[in-house]
Order: structure tokens, then C-alpha cells, then sequence
């Protein structure tokens, strides 16, 4: 394949990529020939100072290992193996480089939780709930920034829904219920870990698991029901309401679910 052009306009088209100042002037057109490879006479440029020659011999150094293959040009995206473009793909690299991944424990997605409840515990992990002191930290001014239920602490994620006073009372009712042993958690990933490998049966891990995702959606709730509108419940009333919503779901949302409000009452485990 032979190509052969002669540019006109040569002088302006230098002034807008070397600028005026650093080019002397063009004796005569640039003329390119291509025959198989580029060939490119370095005199036609005549400037001024040398650093200007050497990248554009650099530049003929690079173009001239370049080898022209027939067909229509392709894209290749490196971030996956099959050289396609995914939003997934590009979100894992956005997460390898900031090493957000590797200090997050893993989630399993529960089929029996709403989508919401399950997004709503992946983004607890991550510790993205507006909660007052995330709120603050983002740049919003919040009034206090204080624990609504117990007064004594910051409003963290953590706090709000693991070491809160509060929180502790209806997930110790709640634990008695379900008949597993008490449990000083630290942080919501410890619960997470926890429920996630509690027990031997996959089929009675998935319903604790259901358990835990209503016990810490319904405090969520509470302590939103208590800053917007004003509406305290105590915890006793808080673990029914974990009881009866985790109950809704199974009734709902578990195909294999036959047993009734009674002996899901007397105890979650006992039941079908």
C-alpha cells in the first residue's frame, strides 16, 4: 500500500503544535510517504532549539517499528481477561487499587431479606449509612451528633446498631429466643462473621441469618422513627417487631415455609 500526500498550510498547523516562538520556519511542504513503513525527512523541520528535533525523532523512531495490518482496527480493553469492557471489571480494579476489598469482610446475599434489607447491611459493612457522624464527616452540619436512644454516645454505625444500650437489649431478647448464647460484639462485621458461620445446618444458618438481618433493619428503623417523628418504642416492643418482620419474610418469601406465627413465637428453630 503506497501512500502520498502534500500538506498544505504546514507553517500554521507547526505554529499550533510546536508554537511560534520555538519554530523557525518550514522551507517547503511536508511530504509523507508510506511504503509498508513511514519514512519522514527530519530536515523539513528547521526550528530553533534541539529539543524539539529529538522528540521528533523519537516520535519517527516509535512510527517506524509500527507494522500496518490489514482489517478494521480493534479495541482491547485490559482490565479483564476477554479483552471486553465491563463496569464490573473496571469497578474491581478501582477497588485494587484502593485495597477497599481486602478489609471488608465477605457478604453473602440471604433470598429470604427484601433487596433492600440486603443492601442495606452491605452498605453497614462498609460503613456508608448516614448515620450523624457520617453525615458530619462528609461535610454536613448536623445538630448532635450524640446516640437519640441512649444519649451517651456518638451515633456511628457501630454504635447505633451493635453497642448502643439500646441495640444490646433487643439483640440479647432476641438471642434468648433463638436460644444461641450471649455475645459481646464490638463491631456490626463481627455479627456478620458470626451469623454467617454460626451452626452446622445451612438451612437453620440461613434463618438466623434472616433473623439478624430483620434484628438490625428494625433497629435502623426505630432510631429513625425516634429522630423524625418523635416515636419511642422500648426494646421489649423492639424484638416483636424483629420477630414478626423476620416471620413476614419466611411467610413470604420462602418457598419451603409451612409453619404459623405460634410456634415461629415459641421458637424459630423448632418450626418447618
Amino acid at each position: 500500500m503506497c501512500l502520498f500526500g502534500v500538506f498544505d498550510g504546514a507553517i500554521n498547523e507547526a505554529y499550533l503544535v510546536f508554537g511560534k516562538e520555538k519554530l523557525h520556519h518550514l522551507l517547503r511542504p511536508i511530504c509523507i510517504i508510506v511504503v509498508g513503513e513511514i519514512v519522514v525527512d527530519v530536515n523539513l523541520f528547521q526550528v530553533e532549539e534541539d529539543g524539539v528535533v529529538q522528540q521528533v525523532v523519537s516520535l519517527i523512531n516509535d512510527l517506524a517499528n509500527v507494522i500496518l495490518e490489514p482489517g478494521e482496527d480493534q479495541w482491547n480493553c485490559t482490565l479483564g481477561n476477554r479483552g471486553e469492557y465491563s463496569v464490573g471489571a473496571l469497578r474491581h480494579k478501582f477497588e485494587e487499587q484502593l485495597n477497599q476489598y481486602r478489609s471488608l469482610p465477605s457478604f453473602n446475599w440471604n433470598k429470604v431479606s427484601p433487596i433492600k434489607v440486603n443492601c442495606f447491611i452491605w452498605r453497614v459493612i462498609q460503613n456508608k449509612i448516614p448515620s450523624a457522624i457520617a453525615l458530619k464527616s462528609r461535610g454536613m452540619e448536623t445538630v448532635n451528633t450524640t446516640c437519640s436512644a441512649c444519649i451517651s454516645g456518638l451515633e456511628c454505625g457501630d454504635h447505633v446498631l451493635i453497642s448502643c444500650p439500646y441495640a444490646c437489649t433487643i439483640r440479647e431478647k432476641i438471642f434468648d429466643w433463638c436460644g444461641v448464647q450471649h455475645r459481646a460484639f464490638q463491631s456490626v462485621n463481627e455479627l456478620i462473621l458470626f451469623m454467617e458461620s454460626w451452626g452446622s445446618c445451612s438451612r437453620l444458618r440461613q434463618r438466623f441469618m434472616t433473623i439478624c438481618h430483620s434484628l438490625l433493619w428494625n433497629i435502623w428503623k426505630l432510631r429513625n422513627d425516634q429522630i423524625f417523628n418523635g416515636i419511642f418504642l422500648n426494646p421489649i416492643r423492639g424484638a416483636e417487631e424483629v420477630k414478626s418482620l423476620a416471620f413476614y419474610w419466611h411467610k413470604h418469601r420462602d418457598k419451603n415455609w409451612s409453619s404459623n406465627w405460634e410456634e415461629w413465637s415459641t421458637s424459630p428453630f423448632d418450626v418447618s
